[in-house]
């Protein structure tokens, strides 16, 4: 099981930057390569995309923000908390073991 969460903060933040409407979705994915916050040599993304194959999926600020069931599999037993840093005004991965 994987959870995801996404605060107020990064969901404000990405309908600035990526000019999101209410009922927008973002994907967040595991890509090769980068900086790690999950596993090494992998990393994770956004796209702005249509939802299918949820694995997971939250809502907030009207956005919804999912997980595909290919990524779940990188994300088993973790917990994906997007949070927004307001020093470099830009939004950070926190992946920690689910509690």
């Amino acid at each position: 099981m994987m959870k995801l969460m996404v605060t107020p903060e990064a969901a404000q933040w990405f309908r600035r930057e990526f000019g999101l409407q209410d009922g927008d979705a973002v994907r967040i994915f595991v890509r090769y390569g980068g900086g790690s916050v999950v596993d090494p040599g992998f990393a994770l993304g956004v796209c702005v995309e249509t939802p299918k194959s949820v694995a997971a999926m939250v809502e907030q600020e009207g956005t919804r923000y999912f997980v595909r069931s290919g990524d779940a599999a990188f994300l088993e037993g973790r917990e994906v908390r997007v949070v927004y840093n307001e020093q470099d005004d830009e939004v950070e991965f926190i992946v920690n073991p689910v509690s």
